[in-house]
């Protein structure tokens, strides 16, 4: 429900913006065509594999309930 509701919001700021997209056939990665074929290399990955556990943070915004890339990540000036 967020997720749909962030598309549609997304949505209507890019065409305000004048994005030119196939509005009515969009690309989204929570479509279970995509999270199927996402599974399936998945699973190739696997079974190669290519796939082990190891620790590594998974860095988590609270704000927008989600998982963030580490490159999506901004520190302040001297954090360190």
């Amino acid at each position: 429900q967020f997720a749909q509701e962030t598309v549609e919001s997304q949505r209507e700021s890019f065409k305000r913006y004048g994005v030119w997209a196939d509005w009515d056939q969009p690309y989204l990665t929570l479509q279970p065509a995509y999270e199927a074929a996402q599974l399936r290399v998945f699973a190739a990955m696997f079974k190669r594999g290519s796939i082990y556990r190891g620790l590594k943070p998974v860095w988590y915004s609270p704000s927008s309930r989600t998982a963030l890339a580490e490159a999506e990540l901004e520190y302040p000036d001297g954090h360190t």
